[in-house]
């Protein structure tokens, strides 16, 4: 009937909050003092879209190059590595709490093909800017055309 903290959805952002809260609480408080904390969700635990996906939490040369070309650079390697940071952190907590592979968190790798040039020179040109700009954070990305597109068999 009563609580100190409600959280409403216990998708990424609601189990963020209640991780955090609880970490901070423990570090803050001795264990007989914290605030009760009761999350509501209207399902089971994260069935929404972080259960489906994770939110699908990756960089793409196109929203870098939008974001620079609204925000500017600074701004959009802000964005993007804000981004990515949750990726990392979505990781790590999954190590620290021995469920990788329940979780089945993990990072993959994606792949955008394209039909016309048009739309694929567009898409080499967004890549090229987004590795020149973000060398680190696009260490991975590369194009495939023609004969050099590996066989899978």
């Amino acid at each position: 009937k009563e609580a100190d903290i409600v959280i409403i959805g216990s998708g990424i952002t609601g189990a963020s909050i209640a991780r955090n809260l609880l970490q901070n609480c423990a570090s803050q408080h001795s264990s007989t003092s914290h605030p009760s904390i009761v999350m509501l969700e209207a399902r089971t635990v994260c069935s929404g879209a972080t259960g489906r996906n994770g939110g699908h939490i990756l960089e793409t040369a196109d929203e870098y190059s939008r974001f620079a070309d609204v925000l500017g650079v600074d701004a959009a390697r802000n964005l993007i590595r804000f981004r990515l940071a949750h990726l990392r952190e979505m990781l790590t907590v999954a190590e620290e709490l021995g469920i990788t592979a329940e979780t089945q968190a993990r990072k993959v790798r994606f792949l955008s093909i394209y039909f016309r040039d048009k739309p694929w020179k567009t898409a080499l040109e967004r890549m090229h800017r987004f590795k020149e700009e973000m060398p680190e954070e696009a260490a991975e990305w590369t194009s495939y055309e023609g004969d050099n597109i590996p066989k899978v068999s």
